[in-house]
Parts: structure tokens; C-alpha cells; sequence
């Protein structure tokens, strides 16, 4: 591959990071800056070591910004239960769109 071409981040425009600290960073740093995609990744990542509570904690956070991965993440975890109070048999709010 030609090296004047690099592969840059979508949100800061900045060359892709060499290491996973400083992804880390540039993660936190979209976090603090109410991106909602960097929210809902970190969601995500809460739920895959079982960190269920943060998972929710960022989900909310990111559906409020306007998240609709975060919003079906959320709602996922309603239905099945997921470190929450199961509620997928009733009728619920969070499965419904707005009109």
C-alpha cells in the first residue's frame, strides 16, 4: 500500500492510532464530547466482560443522544433480562417507535 495514504479516524480526522492506549484515549476524549457512537461502543464493550450495569448506564446515555444501535442494545437487554428486570412478555414502551 502507497504510504501517502492513511487510513484516518471518521471523527477526528487524525491518523489511525498505533497503539491500543492511545485508541483508548481518543475514545474517552469522543465520550467526553457527547458522540454517541463512541458511547454506544463503550456500551458494548461493558457488555462483553459482563459489566451490565455500565453497559446500561452508556446505552441510556447514547439513546438519549440518538443512538438507535444503543436503543436496540437497550432493548435487547429489557426483553431477555440482561441485568435488568425482564419485561419482554408485556407490551413495552422501548419497542415502540414514535409517531
Amino acid at each position: 500500500m502507497d504510504d501517502s495514504v492513511q487510513h484516518k479516524c471518521p471523527f477526528c480526522r487524525n491518523p489511525e492510532p498505533k497503539h491500543q492506549a492511545e485508541a483508548g484515549q481518543n475514545r474517552m476524549r469522543r465520550i467526553a464530547k457527547n458522540d454517541p457512537d463512541a458511547i454506544c461502543e463503550m456500551g458494548t464493550r461493558c457488555y462483553a466482560v459482563d459489566d451490565y450495569a455500565g453497559a446500561i448506564e452508556y446505552f441510556t446515555k447514547a439513546t438519549a443522544l440518538g443512538s438507535a444501535q444503543a436503543h436496540y442494545q437497550l432493548s435487547t437487554m429489557y426483553n431477555y433480562g440482561t441485568g435488568v428486570e425482564r419485561i419482554g412478555k408485556k407490551k413495552s414502551i422501548i419497542w415502540k417507535r414514535p409517531l
